[in-house]
């Protein structure tokens, strides 16, 4: 058994005959048969047959498999040849652990995946034990090859202490399965963050990462206020975009502010549930005149 979910059926032993039309193996694993399928098997050059069956024309069923052989007569009708059977194993996973540890953050790494090619995703259930799964997320894993890892952001949980995980196979019938677990510790929380991500002064760009560590269910909508002239006249207000990583991006531009080059001051906002706005940080950054910069007007400080 492969770990693509492929398996071969290899079949000796069946006299050349004549009145031989075909001959076919009817496959399953369910007691009711709701997961059949009817292989036609391929003759080869030494006289023998082979089937190449696929878990996926199963359901991607695992454990025990039901074999069947029929010769099909020249005139249509099936006779039973002989039976077998074969187990293909369930999925196994190796270690679950925990790799970098970063101050907002933590990896999770799951090694050794045996899959059987049922896996179509694999996720990481991660809580704080304080208050239940008050604030549970759920981080897609990334393949790389046998081994899966998520960053684990600490601003999408609420508790300091012991954290709870459990890693999941979403399986291509659909069927999500509890395939190992594990805990780790966490002394402190990240504060809301505001920070400068990438500035593009050629472009006149500039990208902010927004970071809050509060539940999902308190944030209606976030905001960075930004803008570069003392009385505000070019303030801009974005509207920030949630991350696969729970964290929020802003992509800001000096079209938005008059073509202004300069300091921005950049102000983070969460407006919540009860329509309150709430000021989680502050920061700046700088966009200078460049080479090939397409800035045509200065703002009033003369930069």
């Amino acid at each position: 058994m492969a770990s693509d979910g492929k398996f071969s059926i290899d079949i000796e032993g069946i006299l050349e005959n004549p009145e031989i039309k075909s001959v076919y193996v009817p496959v399953w694993n369910q007691k009711d048969q709701s997961d059949i399928y009817w292989y036609r098997a391929q003759k080869q050059s030494d006289g023998s047959y082979l089937v190449n069956a696929e878990i996926k024309n199963h359901k991607y069923h695992l454990g025990n498999y039901y074999i069947h052989i029929y010769a099909e007569s020249q005139s249509g009708e099936m006779n039973f040849i002989a039976s077998s059977s074969v187990v293909l194993n369930e999925i196994s996973v190796g270690d679950l652990y925990q790799g970098a540890i970063g101050e907002y953050s933590r990896t999770l790494v799951l090694d050794s995946v045996e899959d059987q090619g049922i896996a179509e995703k694999v996720y990481f259930a991660v809580w704080s034990q304080v208050n239940g799964q008050d604030d549970i997320y759920w981080y897609e894993a990334i393949a790389n090859g046998s081994t899966y890892s998520a960053d684990v952001l600490l601003y999408n949980h609420k508790s300091t202490g012991i954290y709870n995980v459990h890693a999941y196979i979403s399986g291509k019938d659909g069927r999500m399965q509890l395939v190992k677990t594990m805990t780790f510790q966490v002394d402190k929380l990240p504060k809301d963050k505001v920070e400068v991500a990438n500035i593009n002064n050629n472009q006149g760009k500039f990208d902010v990462k927004l970071y809050l560590n509060r539940s999902q269910s308190e944030i209606d909508t976030v905001y960075l206020a930004a803008w570069t002239t003392s009385n505000q006249s070019d303030i801009y207000w974005y509207e920030a975009k949630r991350q696969s990583d729970g964290s929020y991006l802003v992509n800001g531009n000096v079209k938005n502010h008059q073509n202004h080059i300069g300091q921005y001051l950049l102000h983070g906002y969460v407006k919540d549930k009860k329509g309150n706005m709430i000021l989680i940080g502050t920061t700046n950054c700088t966009l200078k005149l460049s080479a090939g910069n397409f800035i045509e007007s200065m703002n009033s400080n003369g930069y």
